[in-house]
């Protein structure tokens, strides 16, 4: 368990607010989305009428520390709707998810934050700047 990537999240939370617009991070296909509402658990975006639980960003961030995906070692994205053809990465968020595809949103927020870089060219990539 990583308890700095939970306080990290924290700090993410104090950050969101409903109305801020974001972007996916595929260069070809992004496509924008919202904060429509907030809870202390989740948002949801619209468009696209998703739910995203806090735990799937702390669980996003952690398997990025824990694999050790820094800008020498990008993880692949690797985002599909289909489980089976979804990235490690991808697959975790979602495990904490109710098993929605999330991680499409999840770090285009950490990425405005600071928190993760993301490489918009394909295959996207992504990895961790900054560490509490």
């Amino acid at each position: 368990m990583c308890n700095s990537c939970d306080v990290q999240i924290d700090g993410v939370w104090t950050h969101l607010r409903v109305g801020q617009s974001y972007e996916t991070p595929d260069d070809e296909k992004h496509v924008p989305f919202t904060i429509s509402r907030m809870t202390a658990d989740a948002i949801e975006i619209l468009p696209q009428g998703i739910i995203v639980k806090r735990e799937a960003f702390s669980v996003a961030l952690r398997y990025l520390r824990t694999n050790r995906h820094d800008d020498n070692h990008p993880c692949k994205i690797g985002s599909s709707n289909e489980p089976k053809f979804a990235s490690p990465l991808c697959r975790e968020a979602r495990s904490r998810n109710s098993g929605v595809r999330c991680i499409n949103y999840i770090l285009p927020i950490l990425a405005k934050l600071g928190i993760v870089g993301i490489g918009s060219m394909r295959p996207n990539t992504t990895w961790v700047i900054r560490c509490l």
